[in-house]
């Protein structure tokens, strides 16, 4: 399983080990985007126009886009199947975690982790790991009480952004005290990198977080 799970938009550093991870030139990477989760809000979607213009710039192989809902699973798995690299962009976590149980991209999931480089970007990283404790479950969750946890940890982006709450780096290590798993807190410039059972950080100001005490830093 290779997995690179960042925050926001790829950097030179975290593009390199993408291509790495593929083996093969960047000029060769084909990528396939899935976006379902930035459909349920009517936010301003620059970041995920300037996300998809990072990707077409980093790689130069094929980039297409998988619409889950409007393939069947059959076609879903004929087509992305083909690409080097899965990129699964954010938006609602819940949300995108109801898409892929309701159109059968849950089972599909260990099959093309078991052949491509899963790359995610905000929820598209989260949904890999647990659920933050602190993300509440209600009746605007679609049914989604826990993500995948396929790496056993936890993860929260955009720490330190303008953007995000100012208190988000505490509940990181509030949480780290409550779980057997380490809490992963993200910059727009970090990513962790998961090979097989080898998980790290890569980038700038990322830390990982056991126990309430910082044991892995970038």
């Amino acid at each position: 399983m290779k997995l690179v799970l960042m925050s926001a938009g790829t950097t030179p550093e975290i593009t390199q080990k993408i291509v790495e991870l593929a083996g093969k030139p960047a000029k060769e990477v084909s990528v396939c985007i899935i976006n379902e989760g930035a459909s349920m809000s009517d936010n301003d979607k620059r970041w995920l126009v300037d996300g998809f213009d990072k990707v077409s710039k980093a790689f130069g192989g094929k980039i297409g886009i998988c619409n889950l809902l409007a393939l069947d699973i059959a076609e879903v798995e004929k087509r992305i199947m083909g690409y080097d690299v899965i990129w699964c962009f954010g938006g609602n976590i819940d949300y995108t975690r109801y898409v892929f149980d309701k159109t059968g991209f849950t089972k599909l999931l260990p099959k093309i982790l078991g052949q491509t480089v899963w790359v995610g970007s905000s929820g598209g990283s989260c949904i890999m790991g647990h659920r933050p404790v602190s993300f509440k479950v209600d009746k605007d969750s679609y049914g989604t009480t826990e993500f995948y946890g396929l790496v056993n940890l936890s993860l929260r982006p955009h720490i330190w952004s303008d953007y995000v709450e100012k208190d988000m780096y505490d509940k990181c290590v509030q949480e780290s005290k409550k779980q057997q798993y380490p809490v992963y807190a993200l910059s727009d410039e970090c990513a962790i990198v998961v090979e097989d059972k080898k998980i790290y950080l890569i980038g700038k100001r990322g830390q990982k977080i056991e126990n309430g005490k910082v044991t892995e830093e970038v």
